[in-house]
């Protein structure tokens, strides 16, 4: 049976389009177990009772390893690993725990960092710097993708940049501002 991708779209998480597959599969064969279905998708019963029980969350890789196991077009398989990697991103942010005050914070240091940074620019001193800009069309249905690709970007950065002895520290600011409300 293959999934349709208008009905993988109704799923918010990766772990109910599992937990549907499996239950489709059960109804075909009733005698069709979470363990035959975790051996289906090649990973332990342990592993898959764990997933679908919400103890851990399934990780890029393995959804990489299980997506080609359930019966999805290209499609919805992107759409699937988008789902893992936004609840990625999500739990990155519920481990944040930021909370307004903090947010209000954050955005006077973000300003703060702006400012300096058109400083330099203005300086004309941009040797250890790198000034960008893109400005693209965007359709407000891919908004929260774009913000997901964001921050995982953000957080590959930061794992790429990690070392212990460190000359100096940087501050990457990305704004992602309609240019129709910016005033003229």
């Amino acid at each position: 049976m293959i999934l349709l991708l208008k009905q993988m779209k109704r799923f918010n998480r990766a772990v109910d389009i599992l937990k549907y597959d499996y239950e489709s599969r059960r109804q075909r064969n009733p005698r069709f177990s979470k363990r035959s279905y975790a051996k289906f998708l090649g990973i332990s019963s342990g592993r898959l009772a764990d997933l679908m029980n919400e103890r851990i969350p399934l990780s890029e890789k393995m959804a990489l390893l299980v997506y080609k196991k359930l019966d999805v077009t290209s499609e919805d398989q992107e759409h699937f690993l988008n789902l893992v990697r936004n609840e990625q991103v999500h739990k990155m942010d519920r481990r944040r725990k930021i909370n307004f005050d903090k947010q209000v914070i954050f955005l006077k240091d973000t300003k703060k960092s702006l400012e300096e940074a058109l400083k330099i620019l203005e300086s004309g001193d941009t040797d250890l710097c790198d000034f960008t800009s893109v400005t693209v069309p965007v359709s407000a249905k891919k908004l929260d993708q774009i913000r997901v690709l964001v921050r995982q970007f953000q957080f590959n950065l930061a794992a790429l940049a990690h070392e212990e002895n460190v000359e100096d520290t940087y501050c990457l600011s990305i704004q992602l501002v309609p240019t129709s409300r910016i005033e003229k």
